[in-house]
């Protein structure tokens, strides 16, 4: 696949703007530098001490850094590609995988770092209890094909199951947090995520801790 940068150019002319999907917070009980990404989003840090978080059902969240310079970032896609009676050439639409690992990688690439250094870790894509299609399947299969082809190894994954995930990926070490959510609130990850082209509004999480 390839992974020209004209994607990021629109980016950067104006053409589409992601801030309004990604929030920055202090976390009031770790004090930490939280950077939210939401739904159709990516963020990349600029090496500071920041924490890239996202609330994944059935989509993805890959994230990637060099580890040379600590500069990382992390997408959120909602479907592996764009709907056949959306798609247009001048389309560019963050919900979807093939645009959100376009415009990730090729972000880091400009940050002066070589394909070959990069690190990735992909979680999500859940097949959420009572949803009617495996979304989540097909979106980390999606991913990992992606990278499988672009011939970027996954250090880490975590995808698949029944039950979303909160990820919190701390780009300056590499370090991913992952808890599943198994509370009252995954009823209403379900219904965002199947009316995927509205917003997916931000949920509390709980439940076990893995690292990775």
């Amino acid at each position: 696949m390839s992974t020209g940068n004209s994607l990021l150019s629109r980016r950067k002319g104006g053409d589409f703007d992601v801030s309004a999907g990604t929030r920055r917070y202090i976390d009031p009980g770790t004090k930490r530098n939280m950077v939210r990404i939401g739904p159709g989003t990516y963020f990349v840090s600029s090496g500071d001490d920041e924490v890239l978080t996202a609330v994944l059902g059935s989509c993805v969240g890959v994230c990637v850094r060099d580890p040379k310079s600590g500069i990382g970032g992390m997408n959120h896609f909602m479907l592996p590609v764009q709907p056949a009676h959306e798609a247009r050439p001048d389309n560019v639409d963050l919900r979807c995988g093939a645009h959100a690992m376009e415009v990730l990688l090729n972000e880091v690439l400009a940050t002066g770092c070589p394909r070959n250094r990069m690190e990735v870790k992909v979680f999500g894509g859940a097949d959420l209890v009572g949803a009617s299609r495996p979304v989540g399947t097909l979106n980390a299969q999606f991913a990992m094909d992606y990278l499988d082809c672009e011939g970027m190894p996954v250090t880490a994954h975590d995808i698949g199951g029944t039950e979303p995930r909160r990820v919190e990926f701390f780009p300056i070490s590499g370090r991913a947090r992952v808890k599943l959510i198994r509370d009252n609130v995954v009823h209403e990850i379900k219904g965002a995520e199947e009316r995927f082209q509205r917003q997916l509004r931000r949920t509390s999480a709980g439940g076990d801790v893995e690292m990775f």
